[in-house]
Order: C-alpha cells, then structure tokens, then sequence
C-alpha cells in the first residue's frame, strides 16, 4: 500500500516540478525563449516651405494610432488608397517628447540595461527627417556648448539622459562604454578618432561582425556620453543637393555598451550582464533624376543606394525564411518532429558592411526598433509607398533576444536554475511526507515500528521507484541499440546469403549442399521476422516495467542461438566451396570477406548482460 502511495507521490512530484520551473524560467528570461517581431514606428513630417511653396498636396494621412493611408495617383482623378498598418503610425503634429514617450525607445533601454542587445534604426527616403527624428538638428549637437536638454532633441539625446536617470535609481553598479563609426562608400571610418584609414569589419565566433580597432570610451558621466555625441555629428559627413541642403551621406552607427553587475535577491550571488543599445541613422535613399547628383555625390548616392539594397534583400529573405518557417512547423507538427528545422534558407548578410553590422538586430538575439520616416508631399508618393512597404517586409522578422552573459557566467545560472528546480521538487515531496504524516500516525502499526521508521521506509520507496526508473529507461536503451544491431547483422547475413547462391546456381552442389543452403535462407528469414517483432515489443516498452523485459530476454537468446547456428552452417559450406578448385578464387574471396566481417559480430550481444 506504501509502494502505491508513494509510487503515486513520486509521478506527482515530477510532473509539479517541471510546470513549476517552466514558469520560473519564463517569467526570469522570457527573452531567452520567446521570439519577438522587429517593432516598426511611422512617422510622417509636414510639408516643407520649398514644398508648400509649390503647392504639393498632402497624400499621407494617419488614421488612427497604428494605420497609415497613403493616395497613389493624379490630382483630381480617381485615386488608389493603400493601407498600412504597423505598431505605431504618428503624424506631423507629433513633437520629439511625444515621439521619445511613444515610440517605445525607453523599453529597449530597460532591456539593455537588464542585459539584452538593442538596436534602434531610422529608414526613409532623403530629406524624410531622420536624423531630426534620431539625433533633433544637427548643427546645434555639433556646437561645443551643447550639453542636451532642448525641445528639438531626438533620440539619442534623450535616451543618453534616460540611461543616467535610470542608473542613479538602481541599485546595482553599472559602466558604460560607448563607440561611434560611420559607413561611408562602403568603408567605415572611427567618428572619435579622425585617421585616414578605414577600420576592418571582422567575424569572431560568439561575438559575430564587429569593428577592428574602434575607439571606444569609458563614460563616467552624462557630459561624457553627450561629447561622444557631439564628437561623432561634428565629424559625420554631410551633403547637399536638389532634395535636401544637410543630406547625410553615409550610415553613422552609435554603439553603447552597458556592463551592469547586480545581485541575485534570492541568494545573493553576484550577476554580470552585458548589455547593449545601438543607435543607426541611415543615410537616404535617393533618385538620380530627382537628387541630379554629379561627380562625389553620385559616388556617395550609388554606395548608399547599393548598401540600402543588400540592406532590403536581407530583411526579405528573413522575411521568406519566417513564411516558410512558419508552414514547415505546421506541416512538421503533424509528420516528423525531427522535420521542424528542415528548411534554412540563405540571408545574405555578407553583401555590405551595413548588414553585416546589423545582422545581430534583423533576424538575430537583439531587440530591434524601426523608425519608418516619410514625407506627405504628392510628388514623392512613389517613394513613400516604397518605404512603407520595406518597413511592412521588417514587421515580419523574427528576433530571439537573449540576455548576455559571459561563458562562466552562464554556467552559474544553468546550474542554479537546476537548484531551483530540486528545491520545488523537494518541497513537494515534503510536502506530500506532512499530508501523509497524519494517516501514518492514525493507522495501526502490526510491526511496532514508530511513524518516524515508517516515514523513513516511505522515503527509501521513492528512491528506490526512481532507481527503478531510470534502470528501466537504461534497458530500453540497451534493447533499442541490440535490436538495430541485429537488423545490420540481418542486412549482412542476407548479403552473404546472395553471394552463396549465386555460386551454387553456376555450379551443382554436393550432396545435402542445397538442402543446407535452402536451410540457411529460411533461418535467416525466420531471423529476421523475429527482428520485426522484437521492434514491435520495444515500440511498447516505454508503457511497461522491469518485468515485461522478459519477453525481450527470451527474444534475444533465441536470435543469439540462432546467429550462432547461421555460422555454423556458414562456414559448413565455405569449407565446402574451398574444397571445390573450380570454385576456390571466388571462395577464397568469400572467405576473406567472411573473415574480415566476422570480427564485427561481437557487437550484437553487446547488450546481453544489460538485458
């Protein structure tokens, strides 16, 4: 009754456990498991004075927090609307504070802050109001007295601002390094440290592509941080032409590292993460015949062009691979499990620096924010529908964010999770011990033994049901791997069986030859019917215990006596075929060959003593 009972609180305790430390691990690193779409914001400037000067008609409107429409043809004739909708759609009227609330910035700087890799992006045609989304006007970042804290900041500044707000608030100690490059012509180039020389994009396992020799700086302060950001504007390069007079010609990336190193509430132990934040404002993308580049600045317009479109065919392909990803799991669900990952399809990231450093931020372990800039103005419609079309493709990628931790590191959390994991499995057996504790104490006792002695006896039961357990699954391990041998041993001995006839069909047999050969072929085929049931018998195993192993014992003597009995036989009319001298080559072949593979039998009772 004891065995039953306990037996019963063992299954209980195991099934408790796991669901418990699921949960534990999805609310303390719900990143590390779960996938997370690339977040898309639009936003929409107002019309220029150049453009409302010319009369440009408005052709973008926002019709609600998270759909923008967009009118595709003429003036004054029939228009085709185009609907998009994303996480968050926001219209001219949006100032930068309202834009830094909204946009959900502050959230990818939490995660960083908690050891996650961030990576906000701004995309849109020239002259869209990107880097006055990212960074607010660029010749008052570059001044030397600038120090943040005015109403046209962008998000940079801003978010600078918020991370030293935030450091203050914890209680955990927090360093910050921060790097600044650009990539110009498809070469990158340090914004800090000014060198003719461009720096080498290089791959290095567990860290992927990064910058060679870049500069970075330890930043103490929030004055620290915003010099490197006056540094890195001031140093950035920028052009004009037709569409835009401050036209950024080239991508600056805005790297910053945060280290945070905190303790664990529940035993103290200390807790190294490194976090990330990565802020990239891309340069425009542009048309000849509207931009009217000529000499350097059509150099610069072909490598950003070319760089924009390596860029957009990354960002389809991840969006291909999610598709098709997401109809191999249906299908795979419902046919092989092992066919889950079948399909892995190609993402270019090789084909430009861009993508290369961002390849940690599109289809990788980072939290990515897009921020989609467009213009309203009629005359660039064809433009902004191409925009937001890419960003719609982005909405559809498939990160996996992670916390990043070094290698001991994250050793230590593996093995403390276990911890976790033993310490609810043990308090449910304790817990299921004072339950029983009562019934044990209330129940006569034939023996004399104390309620402490038979609490004890409990105890050994579950840890003798759990040995059992394991013995058992090990047994089944052994009889799967015996009964695969002896299938390869099958598939050998019919070979050999070939080879035999196919000398006793040319040449007549000795007496009692061909009756030994035909009794060889049945055996075999009675060898290897016996296989097939034994398979049969190990599907079931997984539903029986210890004593249902019988049948499997009596199956495995009777293929060994009867392997046994095959060579025998065999080498009966091997010895027969060498007596033979029109036949001795080809015997001796057989022979050889016979030799050479009986060495490799051994294998199929290996597992005899485990059975």
């Amino acid at each position: 009754m004891s065995s039953q009972a306990s037996s019963r609180a063992s299954s209980r305790g195991s099934l408790l456990s796991k669901s418990s430390v699921e949960s534990a691990r999805s609310g303390q690193s719900a990143g590390s498991t779960n996938s997370d779409n690339v977040r898309v914001i639009v936003r929409c400037r107002p019309l220029s004075e150049k453009e409302a000067d010319q009369g440009e008609d408005e052709v973008v409107e926002v019709e609600s927090g998270d759909t923008v429409r967009l009118e595709l043809g003429a003036l004054g004739a029939s228009r085709t609307q185009k609907k998009f909708r994303f996480n968050a759609v926001m219209g001219p009227e949006c100032s930068q504070t309202q834009f830094f609330e909204t946009c959900g910035v502050k959230a990818l700087l939490e995660s960083a802050l908690d050891g996650y890799a961030a990576t906000v992006f701004a995309y849109g045609q020239t002259g869209s109001g990107k880097t006055y989304s990212m960074s607010g006007y660029e010749e008052q970042i570059a001044e030397d007295a600038y120090q943040g804290d005015a109403q046209s900041d962008g998000l940079i500044p801003r978010s600078m601002s918020y991370i030293f707000s935030r450091i203050r608030q914890l209680k955990s100690n927090v360093r910050l390094k921060a790097s600044f490059c650009e990539i110009y012509n498809e070469q990158v180039y340090d914004l800090l440290n000014l060198t003719t020389a461009s720096l080498p994009v290089r791959w290095k396992p567990g860290k992927g592509f990064f910058v060679q020799d870049l500069f970075v700086v330890e930043c103490q302060t929030l004055s620290d941080i915003m010099e490197v950001v006056c540094e890195g504007h001031r140093n950035r390069r920028v052009g004009s032409h037709e569409l835009n007079k401050d036209s950024s010609r080239s991508h600056s990336i805005l790297t910053l590292n945060i280290e945070t190193e905190s303790s664990d509430p529940d035993d103290g132990h200390a807790v190294v993460k490194f976090g990330k934040i990565v802020f990239c404002d891309l340069a425009g993308s542009e048309r000849l015949k509207d931009t009217k580049s000529d000499g350097i600045t059509l150099t610069e317009t072909g490598a950003i062009n070319k760089s924009l479109f390596a860029l957009s065919n990354v960002i389809s392909a991840l969006t291909t691979s999610a598709t098709s990803g997401a109809a191999s799991l249906s299908s795979a669900s419902s046919s092989s499990p092992s066919s889950s990952g079948a399909l892995t399809a190609h993402i270019p990231y090789r084909d430009s620096k861009l993508t290369k450093l961002l390849m940690d931020s599109l289809g990788g372990s980072s939290l990515t924010l897009m921020i989609c800039c467009c213009s309203p103005a009629a005359a660039y419609a064809d433009e902004t529908l191409s925009t937001l079309q890419y960003a719609h493709r982005a909405s559809k990628i498939r990160n996996r964010p992670t916390v990043h931790l070094d290698g001991k590191e994250q050793l230590i959390s593996r093995l403390r999770e276990e911890i976790k994991h033993l310490r609810v499995e043990n308090a449910y057996l304790r817990e299921q011990l004072a339950t029983a504790r009562p019934t044990l104490e209330n129940s006569p006792s034939d023996s004399g033994h104390s309620t402490e002695h038979v609490i004890a006896s409990f105890e050994r039961e579950i840890e003798r049901l759990k040995a059992e357990n394991r013995e058992i699954r090990t047994r089944e391990f052994m009889a799967d791997r015996n009964c695969q041998n002896a299938m390869i041993e099958n598939e050998r001995l019919t070979q050999k069986l070939e080879h035999l006839e196919e000398v006793f069909v040319h040449e007549p047999n000795p007496s009692g030859s061909r009756n030994e050969h035909e009794q060889l072929y049945t055996a075999n085929l009675r060898l290897q019917q016996q296989v097939g049931h034994l398979k049969a018998l190990l599907a079931d195993s997984n539903h029986t215990s210890g004593a249902d192993l019988e049948p499997l014992r009596s199956e495995n003597a009777y293929l060994r006596d009867t392997i046994a009995q095959l060579r025998k036989r065999e080498h009966s009319l091997l010895r027969e075929l060498q007596q033979r001298p029109s036949r001795r080559p080809e015997a001796r072949t057989i022979i050889e060959d016979a030799e050479r593979k009986d060495s490799d039998r051994s294998f199929l009772f290996s597992g005899e003593n485990s059975l």
